[in-house]
């Protein structure tokens, strides 16, 4: 069982799910009908986030609960182990139907994390995963624990509810487009067509680089990580270091670290300054891997200290991958340091 209070949130998806449920609930509501198509259901009641329950969230057997689902034909722990997706928002209209959501409000967001699940809980996830892909028909060559993997598990969540339970189950991805967070006063955002055609123009370059490793990187790997990078089209700002590097550590995780100005670019150039020139941010970018984070991530002692953290999902959640642990410990110590507390480290 799982259940986690949040609180009022103060940005992204969480704040404007929360808005809108409490806020907005003729709003809410409307939406919610359209998605099941019916009727019959004059009223939605709304399970999560509510504010009179801390905008609590659920995972595992506490959304079921929360929906109200007994005695099912499968039960979840014979699907998916503990630890599963924490849902932005649960719903049930009057005539019985279950809304499971995944809000989002920002692009990076979408590209989101590998699984961290170690054995035996990574076995009961890609079985998992396999059966859902085989029910949609999907016979791309992709990993699904790997890229996009909070999107696909929430479909094999449906899979679980809808085919495996019988039960009138719907997933909603609900999209916040203009966020005031992530307006004027922020980076400048594409919109969400114009990323998505762009990912798929590079995805089969993505693809192809999935299985490689820092150490194993020749010229063609390179390049195709260059022209990964100039192909996607994330941010609408000047720049677009931070954004495009960002939605590559999520597609490509064992070889692309994110990059940010107020923590990397200070950490190891002393300057948060950009240029705004994509063959100048691509080469930026290029050497920090090469001459910061590869490294870091192939010291033994390193490599030790990682994989202990990363078994550990739980206690580590952000710890995804050897590159995000590194960018992690960076992010930590320019934290831990005081404002004036002289320089990191800073390469030539």
């Amino acid at each position: 069982m799982a259940r986690k209070a949040k609180g009022r949130a103060t940005g992204k998806s969480r704040r404007w799910l929360q808005v809108l449920v409490n806020e907005h609930r003729d709003v809410a509501d409307t939406l919610v009908l359209q998605v099941v198509g019916s009727s019959l259901a004059p009223s939605v009641e709304w399970l999560s986030p509510l504010a009179d329950d801390d905008y609590a969230e659920y995972s595992d057997g506490a959304f079921l609960g929360r929906l109200r689902c007994a005695d099912l034909k499968v039960p979840l722990e014979t699907f998916w182990p503990r630890g599963g997706p924490e849902w932005d928002g649960l719903a049930r209209t009057s005539d019985n139907q279950l809304v499971i959501i995944e809000a989002k409000a920002h692009i990076p967001e979408i590209v989101s994390t590998p699984t961290a699940a170690t054995e035996p809980a990574l076995s009961s996830i890609q079985q998992s995963l396999a059966a859902t892909k085989t029910f949609m028909g999907c016979s791309a060559p992709c990993d699904w624990a790997t890229a996009f993997y909070q999107y696909t598990n929430r479909l094999a969540h449906l899979y679980f509810l809808r085919e495996l339970n019988q039960l009138p189950a719907y997933l909603v991805f609900l999209y916040f487009t203009h966020a005031s967070d992530a307006g004027r006063s922020g980076p400048q955002l594409y919109e969400f067509d114009k990323f998505a055609a762009s990912l798929r123009t590079v995805w089969p370059l993505i693809t192809r680089l999935q299985e490689a490793l820092p150490p194993q990187l020749v010229d063609k790997h390179w390049a195709d990580l260059a022209a990964v990078f100039s192909g996607i089209d994330a941010m609408a700002s000047r720049t677009s270091l931070v954004g495009t590097s960002k939605v590559m550590a999520h597609a490509l995780p064992r070889l692309v670290a994110p990059v940010d100005r107020r923590y990397t670019m200070r950490f190891l150039f002393g300057s948060e300054q950009i240029r705004d020139d994509k063959p100048t941010e691509w080469a930026t970018l290029r050497r920090c891997l090469q001459d910061f984070f590869y490294p870091v991530a192939a010291s033994p002692k390193f490599i030790a200290k990682a994989e202990a953290w990363m078994k550990q999902s739980g206690a580590f959640r952000w710890d995804t991958s050897p590159l995000k642990v590194v960018d992690n410990l960076l992010v930590g110590f320019q934290q831990a340091r005081p404002a004036h507390g002289g320089p990191g480290f800073r390469m030539n």
